[in-house]
């Protein structure tokens, strides 16, 4: 089921003349927001469960001591990392739908790898291996990749996750019947005769793994491509993927030292993120920009004095969860509130179309335009509203203005319009084909200004429909509806139920008439209400008599 409820220009109006009930009540009632509304309590329940996190988070202890950096520092630290962070997903999107994405991620290629949910910090890293990741069945677009990398975690990790993922390790690989090289273990997992003959499968289905190699603790992770925050220049040379993942002595010293250096050379303030169109091959614009972008987020975190720090990782994380915790109370009392409803922007948007036009004032205090237009039900509250107060109806005959306002209400198939190009060339009809360019113009004024406002304007070119202008002239000067039927192709039931809502609408009109105080729109409304009431079209119904 899909809701049909959509705000118009005349509730919002009376809504806003009564204290009784706002305009969010009525959003709330309705079927579109049926899905939200039900899950209040539980969102509620979130959201006590999240502030509760929240005050628990306020409530630890800041690390105090000589190696610790000030909280302040550590925020700035995280907002720097956080918005590297998003703009190297945009930009590793940009890389995996170019054609140059095989070139680009290579095996051997040093990167800077930041994985927000793992709470880790950035870290340095190479690429040992790229695959597709699966897609979902029917995806269109290139798909995603897929990286196994060696990442070289930075020293501030807590020594007790440290032991935490050696020991996972260890278990993991005891599983497939391989045991540490150092410990006395096999040779079959090394397989060190001939160093081409590796089985890097077997350690491959154990990600992710955790060792140490000259004191520097190190991962062998699979991740998504979207988690490379910069891609670094400078591959390592001789980078043998197959014999990193069989865990072989050498080739791990090796890639322990490049990455070390490449860590020293960051904390150094040296340049190390590669050429935008040179080796990404960015060609748009904003592409660039944003690379350059991200290139000055990196140049700050380099400058950074905590990334010396030994509690810098304990630190941050603490920082990262206040952060991700008052995100969620934040989303979740967003729920909660009324500017979480659907059609809320809507709503805000109509409103300024309603000051523009004057029918409300700054305050959202209702106008005498705005208490106009109330009266109007039947057709475009504005448009006839403009009509009105524009002075549409000023200086025509009761059947002319009958006629003009047949445009607002006409429903039928627009292909009438055609044979009113002879009638109102008519020299007696000047009058009538002025006001009616005027409305044509108005109905244009209005579309162009709700195009620059709404999300989703009304289509105001087919607003108004001139296909019964003859018809509804000859109707009101007396001519018998035989006569009228002879010279148009609309159906005699459309003309019926169109002349009804016109008298409809005539009524309305005199309504606003009253509001304004205006005795000539008055007498000219009642005097076309009694000229259009005749005859076969107002005569009592058989089926009732």
């Amino acid at each position: 089921l899909q809701s049909q409820f959509r705000l118009t220009y005349n509730m919002i109006l009376n809504l806003l003349r009564v204290d009784e009930m706002k305009i969010e009540d009525m959003i709330r009632r309705s079927f579109a927001e049926f899905n939200a509304q039900s899950a209040l309590p539980s969102t509620k329940a979130l959201l006590k469960k999240a502030s509760k996190a929240c005050t628990s988070l306020d409530m630890v202890e800041w690390p105090v001591d000589n190696d610790a950096c000030p909280e302040s520092l550590i925020q700035q630290y995280a907002q720097c990392v956080n918005e590297g962070s998003e703009i190297g997903k945009y930009l590793m999107g940009k890389i995996q739908d170019s054609n140059y994405v095989s070139k680009i991620l290579t095996p051997g290629t040093p990167v800077l790898y930041y994985q927000n949910s793992a709470g880790d910090l950035p870290q340095m890293a190479i690429i040992c291996a790229v695959k597709n990741a699966p897609q979902a069945y029917g995806a269109l677009g290139k798909s995603r990749k897929k990286l196994t990398v060696f990442v070289l975690h930075n020293k501030s990790m807590p020594m007790t996750e440290a032991v935490d993922k050696l020991e996972e390790t260890k278990r993991k690989l005891s599983e497939l019947n391989i045991r540490d090289k150092q410990s006395g273990g096999e040779k079959g997992f090394y397989q060190l005769e001939n160093s081409r003959m590796h089985k890097p499968h077997l350690f491959s289905r154990k990600l992710p793994v955790t060792m140490e190699s000259k004191g520097h603790l190190w991962s062998i992770l699979e991740i998504d491509a979207d988690d490379i925050l910069c891609i670094m220049k400078g591959s390592m040379n001789g980078f043998d993927s197959n014999a990193v993942l069989a865990n072989e002595e050498g080739i791990i010293t090796d890639t322990v030292d490049f990455l070390r250096k490449k860590g020293d050379d960051f904390l150094s303030g040296k340049e190390m993120l590669v050429s935008a169109k040179n080796d990404l091959k960015l060609q748009d614009i904003d592409d660039i920009q944003s690379y350059l972008k991200l290139s000055g987020t990196v140049a700050r975190l380099q400058r950074f004095e905590c990334n010396s720090s030994n509690r810098l990782f304990e630190q941050f994380r603490i920082i990262q969860a206040k952060h991700k915790i008052g995100q969620r109370v934040s989303q979740l009392r967003h729920k909660l509130s009324d500017a979480s409803l659907h059609q809320m922007p809507e709503f805000h948007q109509r409103v300024v179309i309603l000051q523009h036009f004057g029918y409300l004032d700054d305050l959202q205090l209702v106008k005498m335009k705005g208490r106009v237009a109330c009266e109007i039900q039947s057709c475009d509250e504005l448009l006839a509203t403009e009509m009105i107060f524009r002075g549409m109806m000023t200086g025509l005959k009761a059947q002319e203005a009958i006629a003009l306002m047949s445009s607002l209400v006409f429903q039928g198939e627009r292909s009438g319009e055609d044979e009113n190009v002879l009638f109102l060339d008519n020299s007696s009809m000047h009058m009538l084909r002025q006001k009616t360019e005027e409305l044509i113009f108005l109905a244009q004024e209005v579309g162009e200004i709700q195009g620059e406002i709404l999300d989703q304007p009304d289509d105001y070119d087919r607003k108004l429909n001139f296909g019964l202008l003859q018809p509804t002239y000859e109707w009101a000067s007396g001519m018998p509806f035989s006569s009228i039927m002879e010279g148009t192709s609309v159906m005699e039931g459309t003309i019926v139920r169109t002349i009804i809502r016109l008298e409809e609408t005539c009524r309305e009109f005199k309504d606003a008439a009253r509001v304004m105080g205006d005795p000539h729109l008055l007498k000219l409304m009642e005097e076309a209400s009694f000229l259009i009431k005749r005859d076969v079209i107002f005569a009592a119904s058989l089926y009732v008599a």
